[in-house]
């Protein structure tokens, strides 16, 4: 495979590393906050000390000065950063600090595999992938490590060679069980295992990912196997012509298009370009929406990862307290999708009620889609309090109505209300986001005039005076007054 080393999984290739670079006792181990608890058990193991450095929530990477601070502690000799969620951070600080302090840099790429083709960054002395079970190019386990230190390459090549070989019927369990889980992650299943964890007393995600390995001498024999032969041929295969590209893509574009519903508001990874392996938001009970997304049968769960915050690391800690993962994948289709934007808007953190709806009403991109077929004249003339009527269900609807916000990832565009003669329709939020309105002439719905409300509140659209308004209540106003 090019030169990598393949290995059982990450954790291994992790163990394999620390065997052969053999540090003293006490040498020190410098990690990004939010990794997998098994790496700083890892680190233990080898009598070394764990320091971690905490993120920026938004960009998911360490400020420079706190990260210069701890490279600086005498006894730090290798710097782990691990990318989170399917995003990338710009190894570009780490590096130059791992190069000005003869620091040993290890990417963990374990989330964040973007290609067949993808070794990791190349500053990196060593970069780590996963191909396990809920991984982008899943082999239902395996790890490939590239190490660029041809010393070190060969130092854990031949310790590797000495460890036993997995065996066969071993990763074929492992393969049953695992896809097991992942048929329980489609939305009917999964509603089903929610219910039957409640009734057995404990979390779903639990149940999916079943009981945690025993004790340490359990752990470490666990760790410390070859991948067998097959494992090895899927990987191979997996990294070559059966590497999933064009679902890669359609999981990023979903995953777009769930961030541009959402508004852009504070979540992990904000700040940066994804593949959206896991789609983070935050929620100010993130319980609550747990219960009403799974209610809805899609998977939420606060630990759809092992991943954790390691302290001391309080703004990464108090993110993770509040993130719920979400499924972003294309395969819900932009009905689910749309229910999905409208119950994590509502459980939004720090989320208020969106400027020019009433306190007694919600949202219409919050209420349940009616799919029930209307025609024009049966349009209501007032916002309808119980349910959100989509362009999908109008029978007479213009496909410019149909796909009016297609470009700013909101699939689903919904009846709002009459004003004077004009039916006015809007795709995305009602504020804090990209969102477009139509208003079409109900008398002729060739007529029409759009607006388009940016995120920071500005907008600008022509009224049907055939002025262009950059306040919405002028163009409202506008339709108000148009002669009949």
């Amino acid at each position: 495979m090019g030169g990598a080393l393949a290995c059982l999984s990450v954790r291994s290739a992790f163990d394999l590393l620390l065997a052969a670079l053999a540090l003293p006792p006490g040498d020190e181990v410098l990690m990004t906050a939010v990794t997998h608890p098994d790496m700083a058990r890892i680190v233990e193991a080898h009598g070394l000390v764990v320091v971690t450095v905490d993120l920026d929530p938004a960009t998911l990477a360490p400020g420079p000065e706190e990260l210069e601070q701890a490279a600086a502690r005498p006894r730090v000799r290798a710097l782990v950063v691990a990318h989170l969620f399917g995003t990338r951070c710009d190894l570009g600080p780490y590096a130059d600090i791992a190069a000005r302090r003869g620091l040993l840099l290890v990417e963990d790429c374990a989330q964040a595999l973007a290609g067949p083709r993808d070794h990791g960054d190349t500053r990196a002395d060593v970069s780590l992938f996963s191909f396990g079970p809920i991984k982008t190019a899943t082999a239902l386990g395996g790890a490939l490590a590239w190490v660029r230190r041809p010393a070190l390459a060969a130092a854990m090549a031949a310790q590797h060679d000495r460890w036993p070989v997995q065996r066969r019927r071993q990763y074929a369990a492992r393969s049953v069980k695992a896809l097991v889980a992942m048929a329980l992650s489609g939305p009917r299943a999964y509603g089903l295992a929610a219910a039957l964890a409640s009734g057995l007393g404990t979390d779903v995600g639990e149940l999916v990912r079943g009981a945690p390995r025993a004790g340490e001498p359990a752990f470490t024999g666990w760790l410390r196997r070859r991948p067998c032969a097959g494992l090895v041929e899927t990987m191979a295969r997996r990294t070559g012509p059966g590497f999933p590209t064009e679902r890669l893509a359609r999981r990023a574009a979903a995953g777009d298009a769930l961030a541009a519903a959402l508004g852009g508001g504070a979540r992990p990874g904000s700040a940066l370009a994804s593949t959206h392996w896991l789609f983070p938001v935050t929620a100010r009970d993130p319980a609550a929406l747990i219960a009403d997304l799974r209610s809805c049968g899609l998977d939420a769960s606060a630990g759809a990862t092992q991943i954790r915050a390691l302290g001391p690391a309080p703004r990464m800690q108090a993110a993770m307290a509040a993130t719920v993962f979400v499924p972003a994948y294309p395969e819900l289709g932009p009905d689910a999708m749309g229910r999905l934007a409208a119950v994590v808007r509502r459980h939004a953190r720090g989320g208020g009620q969106p400027v020019g709806e009433t306190a007694a009403m919600s949202p219409a991109e919050d209420r349940p889609l009616d799919h029930s077929p209307v025609h024009t004249a049966d349009l209501p003339a007032t916002p309808q309090r119980d349910r959100a009527i989509p362009a999908t269900a109008w029978v007479e609807a213009p496909p410019e109505v149909v796909g009016l916000g297609a470009d700013l990832g909101h699939p689903t565009a919904l009846y709002i209300r009459r004003i004077g003669d004009w039916l006015v329709w809007r795709a995305g939020p009602a504020a804090h986001g990209d969102a477009r309105y139509m208003a079409l002439d109900s008398a002729n719905l060739s007529r029409r005039c759009t607006y388009r409300l940016h995120p920071d509140g500005r907008g600008e659209g022509t009224g049907a005076d055939g002025h262009v308004h950059q306040r919405f209540r002028a163009w409202k106003e506008s339709l108000r007054d148009a002669p009949s």
